[in-house]
C-alpha cells in the first residue's frame, strides 16, 4: 500500500515532526492540544518551526492538533497556523510577557542561573536585573 508517510521524525511532549508525501520532501510541525486550540499555541507553533529550522528541519506548515481528553469529548480537529503569523508575533507575545513578568517582580528569563545566561543579546524588555 502506497501513501503518506506519517512515522514520527521528532518528538516532544506537545510536539512532533512528521514527513509528508511519498518521498519525506516535505515536513509539518505538529502541537498537540487538548480540551481546545487556543490562539497562544499558534505563536508556540511559531517558536517551535523556527527552532527546528535552526537545527535543520524545515517546516512548511504548521498545525496544532487538539486531541480529546475526555471519552465525552468532541472528535479531534485539526487548525492551521494562519500563514500571516510570524516570529516576530511570536516575539513581541515574548517582550510583552517579559515586560508583565517584570512589573510585578517575577523572574523575566533573563537572568543569568548558576552563573551561566542563554541570553547573549540585551533584554528585550530593557529591564535588567541591576547587575
Amino acid at each position: 500500500m502506497s501513501g503518506p508517510s506519517t512515522a514520527p521524525i521528532v518528538a516532544m511532549p506537545e510536539l512532533s515532526i512528521s514527513t509528508l508525501g511519498s518521498r519525506g520532501s516535505s515536513q509539518c510541525l505538529i502541537g498537540r492540544a487538548v480540551g481546545a486550540i487556543y490562539p497562544e499555541a499558534f505563536l508556540q507553533n511559531l517558536a517551535y518551526r523556527h527552532a527546528a529550522t535552526r537545527g535543520g528541519l524545515r517546516s512548511t506548515q504548521g498545525l496544532i492538533v487538539r486531541l480529546p481528553k475526555h471519552l465525552d469529548d468532541p472528535a479531534w480537529e485539526v487548525m492551521p497556523v494562519p500563514p500571516a503569523l510570524t516570529l516576530e508575533d511570536f516575539l513581541a507575545a515574548l517582550r510583552l510577557w517579559r515586560w508583565h513578568r517584570a512589573m510585578n517582580g517575577h523572574p523575566t528569563g533573563d537572568e543569568a542561573v548558576g552563573g551561566a545566561s542563554h541570553r547573549t543579546a540585551p533584554s528585550p524588555t530593557g529591564v535588567t536585573d541591576g547587575r
